[in-house]
């Protein structure tokens, strides 16, 4: 599993250090859980989260199948952004290809496509379009969204719902007074997550 954090986020920020001890204690295999954290967080380029998510993950869709992405707000739109430039491998050639290559599912936490306030070094996240065909072909292992009713970055949930639906037919899920999912305990991302690794 593969975590990219929110804007000015650390591997030690919010609920990542929280998940990783709580997923570390579950029965089973054990998970291996990192975090790769943006470059410059404060004001992060999309060019360079994108090459740095290449360097951390590869650029091969195919090698992320049994990889769980899990983005936390502009993370949202760094994993977005770099698998719409995957490059996709021999899809429908044997047993190991019986759906398109990407990740095993991608979760996003907080994920936005717009937000109601920006400023100015979030305005290439929102005014650069993504490839959606090209996404839509990398994330076929599903995608489910977690928003919250009282987002202070994005206040009306049911149209960003609704986007999310639309470009990506997401599974999207809104908690009530979730915020923007910055505790340092966050049990609705726990849970979500051991549905999606079970």
């Amino acid at each position: 599993m593969v975590i990219v954090p929110r804007w000015s986020g650390h591997a030690g920020d919010d609920w990542y250090p929280w998940i990783r001890a709580q997923l570390s204690q579950d029965p089973g295999p054990s998970l291996q859980v990192d975090v790769v954290e943006l470059p410059n967080p404060d004001a992060p380029v999309i060019e360079q989260c994108v090459a740095a998510l290449q360097s951390a993950l590869g650029t091969r869709a195919e090698a992320l199948r049994s990889t769980l992405l899990v983005g936390h707000s502009v993370g949202c739109q760094a994993l977005l952004r770099y698998l719409a430039e995957l490059r996709a491998g021999d899809v429908g050639v044997g047993a190991d290809n019986e759906r398109a290559a990407g990740p095993e599912h991608l979760l996003c936490i907080a994920g936005w496509w717009a937000v109601d306030e920006p400023w100015p070094s979030i305005r290439p996240w929102i005014d650069t379009s993504v490839a959606l065909p090209s996404l839509q072909s990398n994330t076929a292992g599903g995608v489910t969204v977690l928003l919250s009713s009282d987002d202070p970055f994005t206040r009306d949930w049911r149209t960003n719902k609704a986007t999310w639906e639309q470009r990506l037919d997401a599974d999207v899920r809104v908690v009530q007074g979730g915020r923007h999912f910055n505790a340092t305990q966050e049990p609705a991302v726990l849970q979500l997550l051991r549905e999606r690794l079970t």
